[in-house]
This record gives structure tokens, sequence and C-alpha cells, in this order.
């Protein structure tokens, strides 16, 4: 992260990580540069690649210093959002307030495992 802070970056991007664990770790590293830290897990509406619930991945990454949570790739815009929605969800029962980024795929893949296209 240092050549990222040297060059006077506005946030940082964490994402395409498929365990909670990591991004956790991650964003425990970086959460003292400064700067606004988005955290994005590759994860479908079952969770991780351990299998913890999007809603405790979303907790999990707000309670570690991310600013911004939500999840990326993989799935398409509906399978997505439907993450975003459990992520959501959890946020409101913890009584936690963060803003939420979804990336999604730009194509349907319906046929997609529990990793996606």
């Amino acid at each position: 992260a240092a050549i990222l802070l040297k060059n006077k970056v506005d946030f940082i991007i964490l994402e395409y990580f498929r365990n909670v664990e990591e991004i956790v770790w991650a964003i425990e590293c970086l959460k003292d540069c400064n700067k606004p830290l988005f955290a994005s897990l590759c994860i479908g509406p079952r969770g991780d690649s351990a299998g913890v619930d999007p809603g405790e991945c979303a907790v999990r990454m707000a309670r570690a210093g991310a600013d911004v949570v939500g999840a990326n790739c993989l799935f398409d815009p509906f399978v997505n959002l439907t993450v975003l929605k459990k992520m959501k969800k959890r946020l409101d029962e913890e009584k936690i307030s963060t803003f939420l980024m979804s990336q999604p795929l730009g194509f349907m893949c319906p046929d997609g495992g529990r990793y996606g296209y």
C-alpha cells in the first residue's frame, strides 16, 4: 500500500477475496492509513469459501474497519444483489451503518455453481 499512499490515492479497494478471514486481515493492516477502505468479497448467496454467511461477512468487514463493504465478480447482477440484501439485513440487525458496493459480472450466468461462472 505504500506506493498507493505515496501517490496520494483517494481510497483503497480490497477486492476478489474469497475468504472473509483474509480480507479482515487486509483491512486490519490498512485501517491506519487514513484512506477510506472499500472491502469487496468474491462470494455468492451461500457465503465465503469457508461457508460464512454473507451477512456475517459484512459485519466482520465493517467491524474490522472497512468504510464500504460488498460483493464482486463471479455472479450476475441479480445474484449479486441477493448477496447485498443478506449483507444489509445483517448489518441492520447489528445496528451497523456503512455503505454497500456491488460489482457483479456484466452478463448473466445462470449455470454458475457455488463459485459463479
